[in-house]
């Protein structure tokens, strides 16, 4: 038997190198991330960040600006209000 995730969460970084692929796996993953919501019915919430260095990510992805604890609330926050719906 499968079970059935309740919502998903992806979380990543894409650090933009010497040339400019980082733009379109940015975008690529973006509309992946999009499609796997489609076809699965449930919440997705991601954070992957775009950013030109390592210092960048560190300072985005933690403290105050904590990308993957905003990603995990977003998630929680959508559960909620479908839960509302079917209670």
């Amino acid at each position: 038997m499968r079970k059935k995730a309740d919502a998903l969460i992806g979380l990543g970084i894409i650090v933009e190198g010497e040339t400019y692929h980082g733009e379109i796996l940015a975008r690529e993953t973006a509309r992946g991330i999009m499609d796997v919501q489609l076809q699965s019915h449930i919440p997705f919430a991601y954070e992957v960040l775009y950013v030109k260095t390592l210092e960048q990510a560190k300072e985005r992805s933690m403290g105050a600006d904590n990308k993957g604890g905003e990603a995990a609330r977003a998630v929680l926050q959508s559960l909620a209000e479908i839960a509302k719906l079917y209670s």
